[in-house]
């Protein structure tokens, strides 16, 4: 328990003891300029405060223990004893987490507003505890894209099918394209095609993205409904992994 208030910046509840009372820690060390201040800066194991505290892993002068030095998701430099590292983590990997959630939950909430995502929060909270800001973000962008396929609006439906695959392509361990990744980005070039064709275009720019097999049959004008058959874009075997080949409207 000391670590973690000493981690949210709360000041421990001191020990009960016959014996005269320890020097109690000072409050956070300003660092010097450009460096995190400390929490503290007594040795997590003796309490003998250290002047001036270390910045990296070394013994106590005092008591010869281990100390530990990490920066916290708090702004500030923690010294801790090699027990502390665990919950130590534990806690970054918390903060990450509720990071991560936010993240992906303001982006949720530009496909599907707030009064959605609560009603996708809802959902999925009904389904168990151990959802992700992740999947309300997943769930928001495939309503929104499915909405917009009804109404015809392929250039809202290319922008999601795109976030998607990119996503997927974020998350994926390999640096070439997944299946999943291209299918979407197909899906993405596909809508985006048939939305220059409801504005009356009928052939397009094939633009490629630089690298040697996409620059085979890059800046080609071809007709859309070809296009639309066999699309060009992306390619599987693309040299920088994330294919970022286009199609551009080609005035006639």
């Amino acid at each position: 328990m000391g670590l973690l208030r000493r981690f949210r910046g709360q000041s421990a509840e001191p020990a009960v003891s016959p014996t005269p009372a320890a020097t109690p820690t000072p409050p956070p060390a300003p660092g010097t300029a450009g460096e995190r201040p400390y929490a503290g800066t007594a040795c997590p194991s003796c309490g003998v405060v250290l002047d001036p505290p270390p910045k990296a892993k070394r013994k106590c002068p005092t008591c010869r223990q281990p100390i530990w030095v990490r920066s916290g998701p708090d702004g500030l430099r923690h010294l801790l004893a090699e027990g502390d590292l665990t919950a130590f983590e534990a806690q970054w990997t918390a903060y990450r987490l509720g990071q991560e959630r936010e993240q992906m939950r303001r982006r949720a909430v530009e496909w599907a507003g707030e009064d959605g995502v609560a009603r996708i929060e809802a959902e999925l909270a009904a389904k168990g505890p151990g959802y992700t800001g992740r999947d309300v973000w997943w769930v928001a962008a495939n309503r929104f894209c499915l909405e917009a396929l009804r109404r015809g609006a392929w250039q809202d439906a290319s922008h999601v099918y795109f976030e998607l695959a990119l996503q997927l392509y974020r998350e994926q361990d390999e640096d070439r394209s997944s299946p999943q990744v291209l299918k979407l980005e197909a899906e993405a070039a596909k809508a985006e095609l048939r939305a220059y064709a409801a504005q009356g275009v009928k052939r397009v720019d094939v633009s490629g993205c630089g690298c040697e097999v996409c620059s085979t049959g890059a800046d080609r004008v071809v007709p859309i409904t070809a296009e639309l058959q066999a699309p060009r874009v992306p390619h599987a075997d693309c040299e920088l992994g994330w294919c970022g080949c286009s199609y551009l409207a080609f005035v006639e």
